[in-house]
């Protein structure tokens, strides 16, 4: 099999704080085919580990220098970049190793020769996915950004009654930085359940009601 790897570029999903690394396998032999891929920044840092673990430590000090909860991988791929990390470069060695253009060149062939009916049912299965996939990001974000301006408050009070901190040494301002990481993790987790109780018991209350307008009240 003949191919090349062609339109690197990355696709940030601003929601999840994420980032896919997406490119084309223009295949030329057996037969001309462009097949389509994307692979998160997570399964290549995984591999960049398994290979290069000075690397790896480097990204994951990076990482951890970036303030606010979730993967912050926009901010850490940019970062990467500006230090002229090729990360292209390493996804093309992940998918070399990995030895699949055999069975996704024949799986892509299957592809294009679908039905249109075969077709419409697909779009409709990826249209319902996708409309999951949205809520689940909602979610993830509203979570993340709870966590962020929970973090905020906490960080002005204490310091408003303990400015000390902030005059010590690095070690003590980076211990400072970490200190209630799990305990607003915990109280943001806690707010969602209720959040959730909420919103079942006004449901619940919403069909009482109708119940009650149509004269079909029960318990």
């Amino acid at each position: 099999m003949k191919y090349t790897y062609e339109n690197f570029r990355f696709e940030f999903e601003e929601d999840l704080d994420m980032v896919n690394i997406v490119f084309e396998l223009h295949f030329t032999e057996p037969k001309e085919l462009i097949v389509p891929k994307f692979i998160t920044f997570r399964y290549i840092y995984k591999y960049i580990a398994k290979k290069n673990a000075a690397l790896a430590t480097y990204i994951d000090k990076l990482r951890s220098g970036i303030p606010g909860y979730g993967p912050n991988e926009i901010k850490l791929i940019n970062m990467l970049n500006n230090d002229h990390i090729d990360l292209f470069d390493w996804t093309q060695k992940w998918y070399e190793e990995g030895g699949w253009a055999k069975a996704e060149f024949e799986q892509w062939e299957k592809i294009v020769k679908r039905s249109p009916e075969e077709q419409q049912k697909l779009e409709e299965t990826v249209a319902m996915l996708d409309k999951r996939y949205d809520n689940m990001a909602k979610s993830i974000k509203r979570s993340r950004e709870c966590c962020n301006e929970l973090e905020k408050a906490v960080t002005t009070v204490i310091l408003k009654f303990y400015p000390e901190i902030m005059e010590s040494n690095s070690d003590i301002i980076h211990e400072f930085g970490y200190l209630f990481v799990s305990e607003i993790q915990d109280i943001e987790n806690k707010a969602q359940q209720l959040r959730q109780k909420a919103m079942d018991a006004n449901e619940n209350l919403k069909k009482i009601c109708k119940k009650t307008i149509y004269g079909k009240r029960t318990y």
